[in-house]
């Protein structure tokens, strides 16, 4: 499965875009299988600062958040970047719970999540990876699918990682792109 429906984003903290995933077949584990981008700007890289969070909900038409998984593009760095926090250590990020610009510690996930997935053979490797979510099949034989499972995709520059710095103020990425594979079970 590929997700690459992504429409220009507009000006704002965060780019939102909103996925349903269903089958048509048996119950259906679903990884993450690579998140594929493109810098617009090879000497000024925004991926290295760059967040794409997956928040998944219960199956069904508006039902809670249930799961969240915040990754990073990548694990490279920004050759131009240096840590740029005034209080706190690399891998710090804001506390969302006070006012005053505390830190906390926050790891996010990377590619040693994803499964590993071969499009020639069809085949999937689970490595580490973790089930994102579990698609619900059709609930009669004239169904012609599955319950929906809503999966909210955020993407951010994370303004305190050590890769966020000056440099990237007036790059962006030419493209993004999600791949997930399914396992029945």
């Amino acid at each position: 499965m590929l997700a690459n429906v992504f429409a220009p984003a507009q000006r704002s903290d965060y780019y939102e875009t909103s996925l349903f995933l269903t089958t048509s077949s048996v119950a259906t584990d679903v990884y993450l299988a690579d998140i594929n981008y493109d810098d617009l700007d090879v000497e000024n890289p925004i991926s290295p600062a760059l967040r794409v969070d997956f928040a998944v909900h219960a199956p069904g038409q508006g039902q809670p958040v249930v799961l969240q998984y915040i990754f990073e593009l990548t694990q490279a760095h920004n050759p131009q970047g240096r840590y740029n926090t005034f209080n706190g250590s690399a891998g710090d990020v804001l506390d969302s719970s006070r006012l005053d610009g505390s830190t906390v510690t926050f790891t996010p996930l990377n590619s040693s999540n994803y499964c590993q997935y071969n499009d020639d053979r069809g085949e999937l490797t689970l490595l580490p990876s973790l089930t994102m979510l579990r698609s619900l099949p059709a609930a009669s034989a004239n169904a012609d699918h599955g319950t929906p499972v809503q999966v909210d995709v955020y993407v951010w520059l994370e303004g305190c990682d050590e890769d966020c710095t000056n440099n990237l103020a007036n790059t962006n990425l030419e493209s993004l792109a999600l791949h997930f594979a399914g396992k029945q079970g």
